[in-house]
């Protein structure tokens, strides 16, 4: 059970790792990239504005990040009680952010009826839009969360498994041998 986890878990860290980098390259190389062309009287909501603002800074934290999770999961494949303990706590606070993140859904719809144009807003076909807005927003909420509610339990557990008797005992036998 653990090595194959640690396994997949690394691949992941790699792979994240990697792609905040050709994020980060891809910013420095074209730093006009995010400048979007939007319809005269559009803005964009200020929470995106700031990802847009923030790209190079969230992709830096980005690579942290994804190389301290390869480094804890490789860790882990070497038995170390410690990456143990951590990759539970890793696990936990993880569902626990995309539990969180169920509450930016209503904001990011928010977000896209205030970017529309007046016209559109004050159009005779307002009310059916907003009717579709709505059942698009409740519809996104019920899949995330059904989305979240998986993750959650199969991180939960993951943790679990990690805490039993005998995966517990891989890591004691482990911290013997290196004594």
């Amino acid at each position: 059970f653990v090595t194959p986890l640690a396994w997949v878990s690394l691949l992941l860290g790699v792979v994240s790792a990697m792609s905040n980098l050709l994020q980060i390259m891809m910013i420095v190389l074209m730093p006009d990239a995010a400048a979007l062309g939007l319809p005269e009287g559009i803005t964009l909501p200020n929470s995106l504005q700031w990802l847009i603002d923030h790209a190079l800074s969230l992709s830096v934290v980005g690579v942290v990040l994804s190389v301290a999770f390869a480094w804890l999961s490789w860790a882990l494949l070497q038995r170390r009680e410690w990456a143990r303990v951590g990759f539970v706590a890793v696990l936990l606070v993880t569902a626990l952010l995309n539990a969180g993140g169920l509450a930016l859904i209503g904001p990011l719809f928010e977000g896209v009826q205030a970017m529309l144009p007046a016209d559109v807003v004050h159009s005779p076909e307002w009310p059916q839009l907003q009717a579709r807005l709505q059942a698009t927003r409740q519809a996104a909420l019920l899949l995330t969360g059904l989305g979240v509610l998986a993750i959650g339990c199969l991180h939960a557990a993951l943790a679990w498994r990690l805490c039993t008797p005998a995966v517990r005992a891989e890591f004691s036998v482990s911290r013997e041998r290196n004594a």
